[in-house]
């Protein structure tokens, strides 16, 4: 799915599809954390290994809503890894990860403190 070009600061997705993740021009074929001042290898292949540890790398990066792209389908993870996200007031969105990578776009050109972990 090709998205259309966003004016705003910082790392946009120009592209998803499944196997790949094309941010600023660069094609990745790995799964993501990404925010607007940067991105980082996310260990995670499937939408089974979301878990309050694996989403520490998003966590960390405090924003004030994480999206969790799950792959070609949505996958709701174990309803435990909303309690850390709960306690400090950072609002969690799951979808597909196409999904996800929209909604990260249009978050980041609102201006929005928002950090996306996606599964290619």
């Amino acid at each position: 799915m090709q998205f259309s070009e966003e004016q705003g600061e910082g790392n946009l997705i120009d592209s998803y599809q499944p196997g790949n993740l094309v941010i600023n021009g660069v094609t990745y074929q790995q799964s993501l954390v990404i925010d607007r001042s940067g991105f980082e290898s996310w260990p995670v292949r499937l939408a089974t290994e979301i878990s309050g540890e694996t989403l520490q790398l998003a966590f960390e990066r405090k924003p004030d809503v994480i999206i969790i792209g799950t792959g070609e389908k949505q996958y709701f993870p174990p309803a435990d890894i909303h309690l850390p996200m709960l306690q400090f007031d950072i609002g969690i969105e799951i979808m597909d990860s196409a999904a996800a990578a929209r909604t990260y776009n249009v978050l980041v050109s609102e201006g929005r403190s928002v950090v996306a972990a996606i599964i290619v």
